[in-house]
């Protein structure tokens, strides 16, 4: 009897945003052109610290929408094994660095791309205000 060849479907549970995510990270370095490049004479060296957030968060958006879109391609082929299981596998792979960003994945267990891109944003605009507001007044 022949073998029947095998057929792989496209995996239709979780759309891809490649698009939104790459369109967020665009407009973050727009904004980061505009402001360094043009508006830098304008602004008070406060104002560019604040503004920093302008670009620095869609640029976050998309490259966690990015990471968010392969560990759960990652999560699907690993057989029920969770997002914040995939994060921990590259967490472990890569560098110290590598790990930190990978920080905020380690807590969820499933979502969307742009859940999970939304949710590492928060997380890292928290953390951005707390040093906005805390600790760059004292500088």
């Amino acid at each position: 009897m022949p073998e029947r060849p095998s057929i792989r479907r496209p995996d239709t549970r979780r759309p891809s945003n490649p698009g939104l995510f790459q369109l967020a990270i665009a407009i973050g370095l727009a904004v980061a052109v505009y402001i360094y490049g043009f508006a830098f004479d304008t602004l008070s060296e406060e104002q560019l610290v604040w503004l920093s957030a302008a670009w620095v968060l869609p640029i976050v958006f998309g490259a966690y929408g990015h990471v968010a879109e392969h560990l759960l391609r990652t999560a699907d082929a690993g057989e029920g094994i969770s997002v914040a299981q995939a994060a921990l596998v590259w967490a472990r792979a890569l560098p110290i660095i590598g790990a930190l960003l990978l920080l905020p994945l380690l807590f969820l267990k499933h979502g969307t791309a742009i859940g999970i891109a939304l949710r590492g944003t928060l997380f890292w605009a928290l953390l951005l205000l707390a040093f906005l507001v805390g600790i760059f007044p004292l500088l």
